[in-house]
């Protein structure tokens, strides 16, 4: 390996160890997935993509090397997480989502608006996971909004730090009270109502947990003239000029 490399890889092990032992002795031989995984979650996210994937090459080389020495003796660079494709714009995403869900959306009538910018800056999140959030969202807007007169509102915005999605509806809303709850797993608050909707009740839980995943926040409020609406809120992607 070309002694730039090792440089350049450094810094990365050095807080990848950090991390891990504190200022106690490292001992290899005690590290384990989890420790690679909770690492790459945490500090991949706040970083440029271009230097995300660099702490990532730098971990996977390190962890083989590790192994190879006998220091290791899991092949713990098989869970270093891939970022690929955590750099995306929220609205295309969205429209793909929205299109998935557009036979849903007719099949009980329900009006579907969308308030979607063309230039907002890239979020930091992994495409399939965030379609697979927004298609939660949306599927639950669809089955708490009423059949006929439902409307579904989807915007997306951004601020000067994140990019935040919400998805409003105009069913029954969420009392405050319950409104930690319907993130918990199996969790539902449609019992009040006359026939309790279908569903496991994981998306909510699921989707909270993708969104965490990344750095970011995932809540409910009240909706402007009744319902709910949902919000997803994740950082964008850092300027090049700010990578380190």
């Amino acid at each position: 390996m070309a002694k730039a490399t090792i440089v350049n890889y450094v810094p990365f092990i050095r807080e990848f160890l950090k991390d891990c032992f504190g200022s106690g002795p490292v001992r290899l031989s005690r590290l384990c997935a989890r420790d690679v995984v909770r690492f790459v979650q945490r500090r991949a996210p706040r970083l440029h993509l271009k230097t995300a994937k660099l702490l990532t090459t730098a971990l996977r080389s390190f962890l083989r090397y590790g192994r190879y020495r006998g220091d290791i003796r899991l092949d713990l660079a098989a869970a270093v997480p891939l970022v690929a494709n955590w750099s995306v714009r929220t609205s295309d995403v969205a429209r793909e989502a929205a299109s998935a869900l557009r036979q849903l959306f007719r099949d009980k009538n329900i009006v579907l608006d969308m308030k979607l910018p063309d230039d907002e800056p890239a979020a930091v999140v992994d495409r399939d996971r965030l379609f697979q959030v927004i298609i939660n969202l949306l599927s639950n807007a669809v089955k708490f909004s009423p059949r006929d007169t439902g409307r579904v509102t989807l915007t997306v915005g951004a601020d000067a730090v994140g990019v935040r999605l919400s998805v409003a509806d105009n069913g029954p809303g969420i009392a405050p009270q319950h409104r930690d709850a319907i993130f918990e797993r199996f969790r539902q608050v449609g019992d009040t109502l006359t026939a309790k909707p279908e569903g496991s009740g994981l998306g909510l839980a699921i989707s909270r947990m993708i969104i965490e995943h990344f750095g970011g926040r995932a809540w409910v409020e009240d909706a402007f003239g009744g319902g709910a609406v949902f919000h997803v809120w994740l950082p964008r992607e850092p300027a090049a000029a700010s990578a380190a």
